[in-house]
């Protein structure tokens, strides 16, 4: 037995007990009565400590957090216990952690708040003060420990689980043994907004996606920081890899939209590599390495995502593309994308590329670099081609029903525009949709080396300039292509290649972009930039007078369904 600084005897097992007696001493405060006096005394305390000063004026201010203040001290007439407090306890300790406060800072500062009540309750019982103490002892205690759970278990830059958590949610799957699949994301280019527009908005990007992938969770599901930009899903329920394609593209799609940051529009995309238990692994080990493999994959073959079986069968290239791909076009697994391209005068779509993509099987996209070159079979790529232009068709004419006027473009190799025969099949194929005019097509030609033979294509190009339709040089500046092209072919539009895109802050980069803007504006053809990932990009193109421009920073090429929401947006 001992007595506090009133004389009232108290022992320490009394202290973690409370009793009738307590519960009465704190009925007597008027708390709502002096709730005000408690926290203006509080906080005046506060702005004269410099560093809790600066947290208060850098994440919130006085007035914002006098009515949380007064909220807590008004409670403090219930008592203690698990039933009717400690959850209140906790989202007011994690409250303070997002406005910056470390435990330590925390702690300071609360004991502050028990001085300033207690002065406040000078004219009270003393009972009335040991009953005050404990019971903002007991807070302190509680308000601690949520914060140590917090700062142990949760990514304080995102407020999602950090890696030693997720770590410990795997080992709590794999314990059930119920089928799951472990993805790894990662973001892409996000070394370049670092770079260009610092780490300050790095951080928010990070925190906007993953607050966004948070949101989109199933409740059976599992987000977690992996470290930088790495974060690592956990999927319930997976039981084939079928049951994957719908999720991975909803997590794909969400980080999608643009990101505001200081003023600035941020977009970012993810790719994604995936392991299956128990299918690709037993171990946590096994599995992050699969799904790490099934990532590197994917980034280079620039895929949205990969799975780890999708990685063993891309090991066995396969034997004979000409059967895949007719078996793919009678599944009607043969699509065309749509990547807009923007006006960079007003932000507005002016039309969209209809780009080739294969889905297989088991939903992974692929892109025509990785089978086009192994087709050796002109009439299947005639073939191909015609699939992609009747979608791109069909799209530009519902598109042009609800009353949008702009174009698609597809693309074309330079032997095909030397065929008379194609200019005939394109005219059969336009023929099902009269209401569209042949200026609403526009056709890049891709391959820059038959150009060579220059008359021949001079005398095709203009063939197609008087069917009405419109010509772009792809990969302009790359190659063949050079000004007496610009000057002699019925050119619209050129199209500077992305690897210059890459250049734009350096002298020679700069140089170039400017001159074909020069050399192409007098000569009334456009000029389009490829490959355009930053807001700095953009805005340095419209300064030096670039038409539009396409790339990831407004869209990455879109299934037919979103791109008209991104129409429409």
């Amino acid at each position: 037995m001992t007595l506090d600084a009133s004389g009232v005897p108290w022992s320490w097992a009394e202290w973690w007990q409370w009793d009738a007696t307590e519960t009465a001493a704190l009925a007597q405060v008027p708390w709502s009565e002096v709730s005000s006096d408690i926290a203006s005394r509080f906080l005046t305390r506060l702005s004269q400590i410099p560093a809790l000063d600066q947290i208060v004026r850098s994440h919130s201010s006085y007035d914002r957090l006098e009515p949380l203040l007064r909220e807590y001290l008004s409670g403090l007439g219930q008592p203690a216990g698990p039933d009717n407090h400690l959850e209140r306890l906790r989202e007011v300790g994690l409250r303070h952690v997002r406005l910056g406060l470390s435990p330590d800072l925390f702690q300071a500062a609360y004991w502050f708040l028990v001085q300033g009540t207690l002065d406040v309750l000078g004219v009270y019982d003393p009972m009335v003060h040991r009953a005050v103490l404990k019971r903002m002892a007991w807070d302190l205690v509680a308000l601690s420990a949520s914060q140590t759970s917090y700062f142990t278990f949760q990514d304080s830059l995102t407020e999602i689980p950090n890696r030693l958590a997720t770590e410990l949610q795997l080992n709590a799957y794999l314990r059930q043994r119920h089928p799951f699949a472990l993805v790894l994301a990662d973001l892409n280019e996000f070394k370049t907004i670092n770079d260009t527009l610092g780490h300050g908005v790095g951080d928010q990007v990070l925190r906007a996606v993953a607050q966004r992938w948070a949101k989109a969770l199933r409740r059976t599901d599992w987000v977690g920081r992996w470290g930088g930009d790495e974060f690592l899903l956990i999927l319930a329920g997976v039981h084939s890899v079928q049951d994957l394609p719908a999720l991975l593209r909803k997590f794909r799609s969400v980080v999608e939209p643009p990101i505001e940051v200081e003023g600035l529009t941020v977009q970012v995309t993810a790719t994604l590599g995936v392991a299956r238990y128990p299918h690709d692994g037993e171990a946590i080990s096994e599995l992050l390495r699969q799904a790490d493999r099934a990532l590197y994959r994917a980034k280079n073959a620039e895929r949205g995502w990969m799975t780890a079986e999708g990685l063993k069968s891309a090991a066995e290239e396969p034997e004979d593309w000409v059967e895949i791909l007719r078996e793919a076009l009678q599944k009607g697994r043969i699509q065309a994308f749509f990547q807009p391209i923007v006006d960079l005068r007003d932000g507005k779509v002016r039309g969209f590329e209809a780009l080739m993509r294969y889905i297989d099987d088991v939903g992974q996209v692929h892109l025509p670099g990785e089978f086009l070159p192994r087709v050796n079979h002109p009439e299947l790529l005639r073939v191909l081609d015609a699939v992609v232009l009747r979608q791109a068709l069909e799209a530009l004419s519902g598109w042009r029903r609800q009353g949008w006027q702009g174009f698609v473009s597809v693309n074309v190799a330079s032997q095909e525009v030397t065929d008379p025969a194609w200019l005939s099949e394109v005219s059969h194929i336009r023929a099902a949709y009269p209401e569209l005019p042949p200026s609403a097509l526009h056709f890049e030609v891709l391959e820059t080396a038959p150009l060579a033979d220059f008359e021949t294509v001079a005398r095709m190009t203009s063939r197609i300039a008087e069917a009405g339709y419109r010509l772009s040089l792809d990969d302009f500046g790359t190659g063949y292509s050079s000004l007496a092209h610009v000057h002699r072919l019925p050119i619209h539009a050129v199209k500077i290649d992305q690897s210059f895109l890459r250049d734009w802050q350096t002298p020679q980069g700069r140089a170039v972009i400017q001159a074909i803007v020069g050399m192409s504006h007098p000569l009334g053809v456009e000029v389009v930039a490829e490959g355009v990932e930053e807001a700095g990009q953009r805005e340095a193109l419209k300064a030096w007078g670039c038409d539009a421009a396409q790339g990831w920073l407004f869209s990455p090429p879109l299934p037919r369904a979103e791109a008209d929401a991104y129409l429409h947006r």
